[in-house]
């Protein structure tokens, strides 16, 4: 299973994917908020597993900066949960 994390800003987006058998699988990184910064986050989450059904996201929920990257990632099947930051 797959664990991502993920805090949002209205710029960017960081990020950390720690396996359940490898714990930490990279160092966490950032994306762009835009199209090409999701397209490269679900490039890297499908390099590390075969099924969108092992994968669980958790993303801090900030209303307009977290909406896209959440409905983007809900669009290509992965669990997202949205997390109040208080």
């Amino acid at each position: 299973m797959l664990f991502i994390g993920i805090d949002v800003t209205s710029t960017k987006h960081d990020v950390a994917i720690v396996s359940s058998e490898k714990g930490l699988l990279l160092s966490p990184f950032s994306i762009p908020n835009n199209l090409d910064g999701y397209e490269k986050l679900r490039r890297e989450i499908s390099s590390h597993t075969e099924s969108v059904l092992d994968v669980r996201i958790g993303i801090e929920e900030t209303g307009i900066y977290s909406k896209n990257i959440s409905d983007y990632l809900a669009l290509y099947g992965f669990t997202v949960h949205m997390i109040n930051p208080v």
